[in-house]
């Protein structure tokens, strides 16, 4: 009998082990996929300068270029063609074998094409191929490459796998560069919005259904009212995420990450 109970103690002991051993594990992935400060600068880097090429080489993709102002939201699709210079393939839907997901966006380096599918709207499919063009150029040994609908919020879930996550970076500052967000957010709001700002109550109008204290109290509520709202009080402007073609969602996570609400 004793040496049973022995026997059952160590049991416990060792299942507490393992537990411990399992969440100690689980903390480091959770950390090894976080991106550091300095591979989170060469990500924007990155998208920085394929930006400025495309824009020095606008003449290559457009018969009557663009000036800045007509530059955004950004032709992911001319992107691809003219600068990447790769096939770009746009069918209605992406036909596939197993029905495991919704396939949106499709990476085929070995035959150098990216396929899009069409049945999304303009924000998804500008997000999902700015995604894609970011696992062409971050990730050269990703042969084949499937990807859901995307539409920028994916940033939020620090348990996507490292590869992914960098790619939303990619991606985010592809689409929404911070020097033109910045320069068109002052241009409409002024300086960067905080939670006791005055100039809530007049953005409040936008969603009279959020109370003030919500606004003062929960950022994303904050930054979401912001990337959607036309006017501040008698002047109005273009929406910040169609200014830009992203989602809501897309646009409020990177007023965040620069600062423009705090």
């Amino acid at each position: 009998m004793r040496e049973l109970r022995r026997h059952q103690r160590l049991q416990l002991i060792l299942q507490d082990i393992s537990q411990d051993q399992l969440g100690a594990r689980r903390q480091l992935r959770v950390y090894v996929n976080v991106i550091n400060a300095s591979r989170r600068a060469e990500l924007t880097q990155a998208a920085r300068e394929l930006l400025l090429e495309f824009w020095r080489k606008r003449h290559q993709a457009w018969v009557a270029p663009p000036d800045i102002e007509g530059f955004f939201p950004l032709r992911t699709d001319l992107l691809v063609r003219s600068i990447i210079g790769i096939e770009l393939n746009e069918p209605e839907v992406i036909e596939q074998e197993k029905a495991e997901f919704e396939i949106a966006g499709l990476l085929e380096r070995n035959i150098s094409r990216i396929t899009i599918a069409q049945k999304f709207p303009p924000e998804c499919k500008r997000f999902t191929t700015a995604h894609e063009i970011g696992h062409w150029i971050l990730h050269p040994d990703v042969i084949r490459h499937r990807d859901r609908p995307l539409g920028g919020h994916e940033r939020l879930n620090e348990a996507r796998p490292l590869e992914e996550q960098e790619v939303d970076v990619f991606a985010a500052e592809l689409v929404m560069p911070r020097k033109q967000l910045r320069r068109y957010f002052s241009l409409a709001l002024g300086n960067p919005l905080s939670c006791n700002d005055p100039r809530l109550e007049l953005l409040q109008m936008h969603r009279p259904t959020v109370s003030l204290s919500e606004l003062s109290s929960q950022r994303r509520r904050r930054s979401m009212l912001v990337a959607e709202a036309r006017s501040l009080g008698p002047q109005f402007f273009l929406p910040l995420h169609e200014r830009f073609g992203v989602s809501r969602i897309a646009m409020a996570i990177q007023l965040e990450e620069l600062g423009l609400v705090l």
